[in-house]
């Protein structure tokens, strides 16, 4: 009784452990982008939630003027200071036929958001909101 025994030529390994190869590296490629892109949503939810407490904060002061102790630019408190804001006060401008008319008793808010992720050069997270005051004049 003879027996036949059949092994895999070197060729037949070495291509085998190269496809292996280029599997796993890339599903780390994958797996690399994925943690990053859930990394920046995490960010994101962040701003999004520090622009609407931030907006809440300036849409409970009364009437349409900002008080000038009030902090309009900077930094969030520990531990979210890597986020910055600006908030901007716009008067709330609306046409009417032909005529663009500003408004004393409203005014346009906007809060930017911002943070390292995007280098600061642009906003993460905008909001907007107007915001009245009935009677009141700056």
């Amino acid at each position: 009784m003879r027996r036949s025994y059949r092994a895999f030529t070197l060729v037949e390994i070495m291509l085998a452990i190269v496809i292996f190869t280029f599997c796993i590296v890339s599903m780390m490629t994958v797996f690399v982008e994925g943690m990053r892109y859930n990394t920046r949503a995490k960010i994101m939810t962040q701003a999004a939630f520090l622009c609407q407490a931030k907006m809440e904060e300036v849409l409970s002061i009364p009437g349409i003027v900002i008080p000038e102790e009030f902090n309009k630019t900077g930094n969030f408190e520990a531990p979210l200071q890597e986020f910055s804001f600006v908030v901007r006060k716009f008067p709330y401008r609306y046409v009417e036929g032909a005529k663009t008319y500003d408004s004393v008793a409203l005014s346009q808010i906007h809060i930017t958001v911002f943070h390292p992720v995007n280098d600061r050069k642009s906003p993460l997270v905008e909001l907007y909101a107007v915001k009245g005051g009935v009677g009141e004049q700056e």
